[in-house]
């Protein structure tokens, strides 16, 4: 099977699905007291962004691979379709996430441990 199977909106969602992960605009803010953090606040506008971008033009293709247009094409053309979708998806949650700082946020390095 070709990569040539797969429709163009998944290969869009894929490349936006890498720049969610790859391009940032921050922003961070950090008190400090006596030379301690004493809170962080961290926001990846880029990967949000980007991320949710991504998401939605995974589901336009997906939306897309299960029309009866689509599917006379071949079962093996909405399949890689579909899956390169699902992987894409994947990649804006992730940079969703990121953005929102769940994953891979400074602040988690920048905080005292408690306990």
């Amino acid at each position: 099977m070709s990569l040539r199977v797969i429709s163009t909106r998944s290969w869009v969602a894929l490349a936006f699905g890498v720049l969610a992960l790859i391009l940032r605009v921050e922003s961070l803010h950090t008190t400090t007291l006596n030379g301690v953090v004493t809170s962080c606040s961290y926001t990846d506008l880029g990967g949000l962004t980007l991320g949710a971008i991504t998401v939605l033009l995974a589901l336009a293709a997906i939306r897309e691979a299960t029309t009866p247009l689509f599917v006379q094409r071949g079962w093996s053309r909405r399949d890689a379709t579909i899956i390169a979708a699902v992987i894409a998806i994947a990649l804006g949650v992730i940079g969703i996430l990121k953005g929102m700082a769940i994953v891979a946020s400074p602040c988690t390095d920048l905080m005292p441990a408690t306990g």
